[in-house]
């Protein structure tokens, strides 16, 4: 094999027959300079798609990720503007003007709540009504998940990222790769991208009873997640890093991948059995918007 002197034999045994040559991407690895000794050295996790050879140059890899991430973290994007939801209900003869005024004036005298818990609150209209008209609202579909109906996932989702935006994974679809996120309020497309960055699911946001999706949030808290841990207190960077580190090892993870919601950074550890959620909460400056 000819090559030239500005390229090592390595180099061109790689190109060559790369799957018999693994190469680490932490440019800091003892073995990237791509001596003979790194033959065959195995690979043993990927983290966001590059590959690295132990659990030092995966921390960091880790460490440096967080980093960019936390230094480009920006604000939400603003909510785009929607036809109030008393508007709605009005234009559509839901409810009377009367009826509007009384559950706003309602609203402004206790200081809190929202607008359609005020009109179900006063019987001016019912969570159904309700629920149609923010469907109408956000553009997107009714999803008719009932109060006391069970939640299956083959990818669930973090219960605490979960109870915090206040959503549902209410459908999978596997022949489409689909998973239906049923939304309480108001779509969050910022989430949206975040779950198909972490699972590989497309999302279809939908909106479903309220009632029905509280009850499901809570059922699923009494349930035991093994595969879900929640670190509560703020760390450093390196702190992070090293927690993750420690528990790929442990798990055996195979991929590592990551993303940040609100107040939460978000790591999934995949290994060859099993999948596993690790999160990090009050995370500083963590909302950000996806350009």
């Amino acid at each position: 094999m000819a090559f030239d002197s500005s390229t090592t034999a390595l180099q061109h045994a790689r190109r060559a027959w790369p799957g018999l040559f693994p190469s680490c991407e932490d440019s800091a690895c003892a073995h990237h300079s791509g001596r003979w000794t790194r033959l065959w050295r195995n690979v043993t996790v990927r983290f966001e798609g590059h590959s690295y050879c132990d659990s030092d140059c995966l921390e960091r890899a880790v460490t440096r990720k967080l980093q960019r991430l936390l230094s480009k973290l920006k604000s939400p994007l603003p909510t785009p503007y929607r036809v109030p939801i008393g508007l709605l209900l009005l234009s559509r003869g839901l409810i009377t003007d009367t009826q509007l005024r009384e559950a706003l004036a309602a609203q402004r005298g206790a200081g809190r709540g929202k607008l359609g818990d005020w009109l179900i609150k006063l019987g001016s209209t019912t969570e159904d009504q309700i629920t149609s008209a923010l469907g109408i609202q956000w553009g997107c579909p009714v999803y008719p998940f009932a109060v006391g109906e069970g939640v299956a996932l083959d990818q669930p989702l973090p219960l605490a990222l979960l109870n915090d935006a206040r959503v549902l994974p209410v459908h999978y679809n596997p022949t489409l790769g689909a998973i239906h996120i049923a939304f309480l309020e108001r779509v969050d497309y910022n989430l949206l991208y975040v779950i198909e960055q972490m699972t590989g699911c497309k999302t279809v946001p939908c909106v479903s009873l309220p009632s029905a999706i509280s009850q499901a949030l809570a059922s699923l808290g009494n349930v035991g997640r093994t595969r879900e841990l929640v670190f509560e207190a703020a760390h450093t960077l390196e702190e992070m890093a090293r927690i993750v580190r420690n528990y790929a090892s442990a798990l055996g993870a195979l991929e590592i991948l990551v993303s940040s919601y609100l107040q939460f950074v978000w790591f999934r550890l995949v290994s060859q059995v099993d999948t596993t959620d690790v999160l990090f909460r009050n995370v500083p400056s963590a909302s950000y918007r996806m350009d």
